[in-house]
């Protein structure tokens, strides 16, 4: 199987998240499948391409002074599934809203960690999830 570095559309850009979130996704491949990751161009019977359309903040809650009290991480990111032993490709979404409390001492990067924590788990599960139930 192979899984290129994620495509980052993301707009405003959000630099450097598609590194992070690819690692995620193959570091979570590795530990709950027996799939092992190859390169590319060494003709894999699978390739997983993934495209970052929203990764941002979302204000939830702000107080007395307009300042944010509670936000939430939002991501999306579409998963494109290519078989090439059957012929099948597959287009899954998947979107992941991540709060945080900055009452409570976190932040932005608290929410952010968690969020790819979680498109990562979830994506790995619409892999799996393919692998049982035709496309």
């Amino acid at each position: 199987m192979a899984a290129p570095i994620f495509a980052n559309a993301t707009f405003p850009l959000r630099r450097e998240i598609e590194f992070e979130l690819t690692a995620a996704f193959r570091e979570e491949l590795l530990l709950r499948t027996g799939l092992q990751i190859v390169d590319e161009t060494a003709a894999p019977d699978l390739i997983v391409r993934g495209r970052i359309i929203e990764f941002r903040e979302l204000v939830i809650a702000e107080g007395r002074r307009d300042e944010k009290t509670e936000s939430s991480v939002v991501a999306t990111v579409e998963l494109e599934i290519e078989n090439y032993l059957d012929r099948t490709r597959r287009i899954e979404r998947v979107r992941e809203s991540e709060p945080f409390s900055v009452q409570l001492g976190e932040s932005f990067e608290t929410g952010r960690r968690r969020a790819i924590r979680k498109v990562a788990e979830k994506l790995v599960v619409r892999v799996e999830d393919w692998g049982a139930a035709p496309p």
